[in-house]
């Protein structure tokens, strides 16, 4: 029973951060830079593998959309800004900055 309501909490504490990702995404211009431009590298060499077989990458991978990746970055800065009661707007700079580059 406890194994199960931690497995809850941590399903929806994770949930819960990628909402707040989302709507960083979306009202504040912040994207998880880091993570879409490897994920870019990754279809391009499995682009350059098929294609050396003679085949193709399947068209719906092209319209997958991000994994639900959290870099440990951006976990970091949320935490450190919920643990020092930084204001939003200060907190939505720090998670800017944490995912465009690697610090």
């Amino acid at each position: 029973m406890a194994r199960e309501i931690h497995s809850n909490f941590l399903a929806l504490t994770h949930n819960l951060m990628v909402l707040l990702r989302r709507q960083l995404e979306t009202e504040a211009r912040a994207r998880e830079e880091k993570v879409e431009r490897k994920q870019e590298a990754a279809m391009e060499i499995r682009e350059s593998r098929a294609k050396a077989r003679g085949g193709k990458v399947a068209f719906i991978h092209s319209l997958m959309p991000i994994a639900v990746q959290l870099t440990a970055q951006f976990i970091r800065a949320l935490r450190n800004g919920i643990i020092v009661g930084m204001r939003w707007l200060a907190a939505v700079e720090i998670l800017r900055g944490a995912m465009k580059a690697y610090l």
